[in-house]
């Protein structure tokens, strides 16, 4: 809907069909990548890339580059990262930047055309990540402050990976559909089909207003033939809870347990004081019917 124009150029030379070729694309809008999003996001600038292919051998190599590129205000510097096709074998050496971060995020490694081939990918991370994350959650999570570190290996497949490393949580702060959850702290390990959260290191955080919450425990990430005792303990005390239709202190004792592609929720979860309002819920519900049965009506013959 906007009436500006964002320019770009693609100079080619060599074969369209078969042969080699290099193809060298300028300014590619970075709002294209708006065509694969449920909700448009405010992408400004372009990327850069410079292409060699083989047709013959099914093969190319690309680097590229930001152009003054950014997400909703946030700068994105991609800092000469290269895909290549070799063998239906992708290999991705992809660092970038976001606004003032200082150390790149990381995506490296070789991820296979074939979806039951291996894949060898690493992904490594500070709190910068978790500011990308925030741009694509929009208005449902915000991450306020902290230090965050992220070390991950990917093995297994496509359709089934296993994850190797850790995600390492201190003194953060973050906003959740309107509630504050601070002074997060603790450690998550990934070793292969498992998650686990020590108890010496378990995942804590305060409400914004009051309470408390923590989650240790470890849980296979696929199912499979165990004594079934491995599973996740949520607790709360006099956390705090505010959405539209409630305010409340909840005091749970909450488990998961099975595995996370077939989990069995367990425990218990109590209101210790607040109001739930259906009333606001039942009315929205029923604004909203009426609103499509009008609508309807006016698309009868």
């Amino acid at each position: 809907n906007r009436n500006n124009k964002e320019e770009f150029s693609i100079d080619l030379d060599g074969g369209l069909l078969k042969g080699k070729g290099n193809l060298i694309i300028k300014k590619l809008p970075l709002s294209a990548a708006n065509i694969f999003l449920n909700q448009p996001r405010d992408f400004l600038g372009g990327l850069d890339m410079n292409i060699f292919y083989n047709l013959d051998e099914k093969s190319f190599t690309s680097e590229i580059s930001s152009n003054n590129a950014s997400i909703k205000n946030n700068e994105l510097v991609f800092d000469k990262g290269s895909i290549k096709l070799n063998n239906s074998i992708f290999n991705i050496d992809f660092p970038f930047l976001i606004n003032d971060s200082k150390i790149p995020t990381y995506i490296k490694g070789t991820i296979p055309i074939n979806k039951e081939e291996n894949l060898d990918l690493r992904l490594t991370g500070n709190e910068k990540f978790i500011d990308l994350i925030d741009i694509f959650a929009g208005e449902y999570f915000t991450f306020k402050e902290g230090d965050f570190n992220l070390r991950i290996i990917v093995k297994g497949t496509i359709n089934k990976p296993l994850l190797i490393g850790f995600v390492s949580i201190k003194d953060s702060e973050i906003e959740f559909y309107n509630n504050i959850i601070k002074d997060i702290n603790g450690r998550i390990i990934f070793d292969f089909d498992y998650l686990e959260i020590d108890e010496k290191e378990k995942l804590e955080a305060k409400g914004g207003d009051s309470g408390n919450i923590s989650l240790e425990g470890s849980l296979p990430f696929y199912s499979k033939n165990n004594s079934g005792e491995e599973q996740i303990n949520l607790t709360t005390k006099e956390f705090a809870l505010k959405t539209d239709n409630l305010n409340s202190l909840l005091d749970s004792k909450l488990t998961l347990s099975g595995s996370f592609e077939n989990p069995v929720l367990g425990g218990k979860l109590s209101l210790n004081s607040g109001f739930i309002d259906f009333i606001s819920t039942n009315k929205k519900k029923k604004i909203e019917t009426n609103f499509d049965q009008k609508e309807d009506k006016k698309n009868w013959p």
